[in-house]
């Protein structure tokens, strides 16, 4: 399940690293910071935890399950820890999405449950985006693009219309598509790379044209 940003309800932040600050700033400029330090708290697994604060909010132990929380935020960078975590939570636990107020979308837009899209996004007509999407500054989707769940996008990815995108992707800076290319399920599009053509193959991609070195 997912909703909107809301105030006045206890949120739990699952991440405090630099996703989970970059989220918590976010969140400061949706709510403003005063309900962000009074209603959030930051949840870590164990191997992670410090006791310390960041930006003036509690870092606390992740419990899995837990009634505290009337809402989650999922803001862990990598694919594959984000769906881990979000399978042992129970079916019914509620994700906030996470959009920042100068992100542009139209009505036509549409972004999966439990994603995170960060400052001077542009996220054209008929975009289609799964679950739990992380989506950096200043990222471009055009017109007609669909992408699959725990989809990855670092600052500056550019992405053309009528392109296919499947699940776990995640496109390094700066990267960019050929308008109508398909990328496969758990690919990655290194820094730079310009995908020119379809990618369907598991591996790492880089250079202009792409290609796979492993």
């Amino acid at each position: 399940m997912s909703e909107p940003l809301q105030k006045d309800i206890p949120i739990g932040i699952i991440g405090a690293g630099g996703l989970g600050k970059e989220v918590l700033c976010c969140c400061g400029d949706i709510l403003g910071w005063d309900h962000v330090k009074a209603g959030m708290k930051f949840l870590v697994e164990d191997a992670y935890y410090k006791k310390v604060e960041v930006f003036g909010v509690e870092v606390l132990r992740l419990e899995i399950a837990t009634s505290d929380y009337a809402s989650y935020i999922m803001a862990i960078g990598d694919a594959k820890a984000r769906e881990r975590l979000r399978s042992v939570f129970p079916k019914k636990t509620k994700f906030s999405q996470i959009i920042h107020p100068s992100v542009s979308m139209t009505p036509y837009t549409h972004l999966g449950p439990g994603s995170i899209v960060l400052g001077n996004v542009l996220l054209s007509c008929d975009v289609r985006i799964g679950a739990f999407a992380v989506i950096n500054p200043g990222t471009t989707i055009s017109h007609d693009t669909k992408i699959g769940d725990y989809f990855s996008a670092s600052p500056g990815v550019n992405i053309s219309g009528n392109c296919t995108i499947g699940n776990r992707v995640f496109m390094g800076t700066n990267s960019c598509t050929r308008n109508g290319v398909s990328i496969g399920d758990d690919i990655i599009v290194g820094m730079g790379a310009v995908v020119v053509k379809d990618i369907n193959e598991p591996g790492t991609y880089i250079g202009n044209p792409a290609v796979r070195v492993k």
